[in-house]
């Protein structure tokens, strides 16, 4: 919104925005290889690239509140309950991305033990995961609940419920080469969002017929997104959150022992506002 309506232009910035459909994990990759300056992506999966390569560091905390996971099966599977995905075979966009990373923990809870990889079927990106349900390749796909209603209101996929880990949705990351270049930009880059950010946690009829028209959702299906979720744009993250996802991500199998979580993040908050009570 903030690019579109040249705000960055008006404050003397030069901002390209692009939207990635194979996430988290595709978007760390172009930040490694140096194709992005910054990357706005899931906690989780920062932190799992960080630990494993060490070249990237958050920058800032975007979303605040925690991303409520869609369980998604297709409509004639036999699966019904969360509790039969025991065995199942999970659609992914890549090994390291969120749709990854969500289902080992949710499958921790809830069988207590991590599925092996072979389990595992990279999609690559959502229209990826159609393919795989109709090619009946991959029982399940973990993804945004709201951005898969038109699938599950078409009648071509089937909710099973939903899973909200206990941590905030998305960051800032940059690299660490990068960060005396990009660092004082993505603060100035802060102050000029925070007027549409506003606009968003006001629900105005404007952003709800935006967000309606542009991604094909209903208004209440918007308006039900917009109420859960909570913009930090902050410049900081909270070393408590940082450790609680680390130690996820270490019973996943994912990092191993990471010592001091202050070699992930730029700057910290004071408190752990950005924490919240798991909500499965």
């Amino acid at each position: 919104m903030a690019v579109e309506s040249g705000a960055f232009a008006d404050a003397g910035l030069t901002l390209t925005w692009s939207d990635e459909p194979g996430g988290t994990g595709a978007m760390m990759q172009q930040l490694r290889d140096g194709d992005v300056d910054v990357a706005v992506v899931l906690l989780e999966g920062a932190l799992a690239s960080a630990a494993r390569h060490g070249d990237t560091v958050i920058i800032g905390t975007w979303v605040s509140s925690p991303l409520t996971w869609g369980i998604h099966v297709p409509a004639a599977s036999e699966l019904r309950g969360v509790s039969d995905l025991a065995g199942a075979r999970f659609a992914v966009s890549r090994f390291g991305s969120g749709s990854h990373l969500i289902a080992a923990v949710h499958a921790g809870e809830l069988q207590g033990a991590i599925p092996a990889d072979e389990r595992f079927r990279v999609v690559g990106t959502l229209e990826g995961a159609r393919k795989a349900f109709a090619e009946g390749t991959a029982d399940v796909f973990y993804w945004e609940q709201t951005m898969t209603r038109p699938l599950v209101d078409a009648g071509e996929w089937r909710s099973l419920g939903s899973f909200a880990p206990p941590w905030p949705a998305f960051v800032a990351v940059a690299r660490r080469v990068d960060l005396e270049r990009v660092d004082p930009l993505w603060l100035r880059a802060l102050e000029v969002v925070r007027p549409f950010v506003a606009d968003l946690e006001g629900r105005s009829e404007r952003a709800v017929a935006l967000i309606a028209e542009r991604f094909g959702l209903q208004r209440e299906d918007v308006l039900a997104w917009l109420e859960r979720t909570r913009w930090a744009s902050s410049d900081s993250v909270s070393a408590d959150t940082l450790e609680l996802v680390c130690g996820y991500l270490e019973t996943i199998g994912q990092i191993d022992e990471t010592g001091p979580v202050e070699r992930f993040a730029r700057r910290f908050a004071d408190s752990t506002a950005d924490t919240h009570e798991h909500t499965p």
